[in-house]
């Protein structure tokens, strides 16, 4: 009888960025990482909506860039937090690849559009997204 193996690599969804030259594989983060990254992000999110950034049901207020304009502190700390949430990614990822690294090689656009692409994989991971769950919804089964 031959055995049953369930290769978990194979079914990953891969997803890659380069910055700065450097490529990263953003399919897959490890619980390790996950923990600690949902949790700067809830930081981030709270942020977001204590400086009317975000209106209570997640949707960026139509006023944003008038609210932030009012508090420039406020406006830096989420910028901060954005790039603590891409550095404690990306420093996993490649120890070089620190805080002080990417303030040095990403612009804002670039920071938001990174932390974009860790959140949604983030989010395929806790929604068990796969190539196979994905075939199965295409009916390709």
């Amino acid at each position: 009888m031959n055995p049953i193996i369930h290769d978990l690599d194979k079914d990953r969804i891969v997803e890659k960025i380069i910055i700065g030259g450097r490529e990263l594989d953003i399919s897959f983060i490890p619980v390790g990482i996950s923990i600690p990254l949902l949790g700067k992000f809830d930081k981030y999110t709270k942020s977001l909506k204590e400086s009317n950034v975000v209106n209570a049901d997640g949707t960026v207020n139509e006023n944003a860039e008038k609210e932030l304009s009012k508090k420039p502190e406020k406006a830096s700390e989420n910028i901060n937090l954005m790039i603590e949430i891409i550095s404690m990614f990306t420093e996993y990822k490649d120890p070089e690849m620190t805080k002080e690294w990417i303030e040095q090689h990403l612009n804002i656009n670039e920071i938001a559009k990174v932390l974009m692409w860790i959140i949604q994989s983030l989010t395929r991971d806790m929604k068990g997204e796969s190539k196979e769950s994905k075939k199965k919804l295409n009916g390709n089964e």
